[in-house]
């Protein structure tokens, strides 16, 4: 389903700039492979120290993720702070 959204936000382009299409593509891309991840963390792959480091791979691309998520809230915060002030 991610690789669908993925591949639907790539072709439609539905949000109106360039920056919040390629920030939609980052984050569904951080969401798959976050998510195909986890195939990897089950008794499908043996050895358990494999499943131990690709965990705090996936702890690392989910903070990766949020940082830069956050960093974009707080860049907008900014940004309508400065724009209210300017009124």
């Amino acid at each position: 389903m991610n690789l669908l959204m993925l591949i639907y936000q790539g072709v439609v382009r539905p949000t109106a700039s360039r920056y919040e299409n390629g920030f939609e593509n980052f984050n569904e891309f951080m969401v798959l492979i976050t998510t195909e991840s986890f195939f990897f963390q089950t008794d499908w792959i043996p050895s358990h120290e494999f499943q131990y480091t690709l965990g705090w791979i996936t702890i690392g691309l989910t903070l990766f993720t949020f940082i830069m998520n956050l960093g974009h809230v707080i860049y907008y915060a900014i940004y309508e702070a400065k724009l209210l002030l300017r009124k």
